[in-house]
């Protein structure tokens, strides 16, 4: 007997991505904006199997260290 492979497919980088930037924008945090001055490696988090929104609150996280790190100097 075959038992089927119940899990959730997983989605191709970029519809995660577009899920990743969802989440952000429920966060108020638009990917481009902060992105452009903190490059967070989302390819890094996609490939450990993260989901979209535990990257998300990866990277608001990240981001929030830089502005504050940088602030402090």
């Amino acid at each position: 007997m075959v038992i089927p492979n119940l899990a959730p497919a997983r989605p191709d980088y970029g519809t995660w991505l577009v899920e990743v930037r969802t989440v952000l924008r429920a966060m108020r945090m638009e990917m481009a904006n902060w992105q452009e001055n903190w490059e967070f490696d989302f390819r890094k988090e996609y490939d450990r199997g993260l989901t979209a929104r535990d990257a998300a609150v990866r990277a608001h996280d990240f981001w929030w260290r830089e502005i504050l790190a940088e602030s402090w100097t």
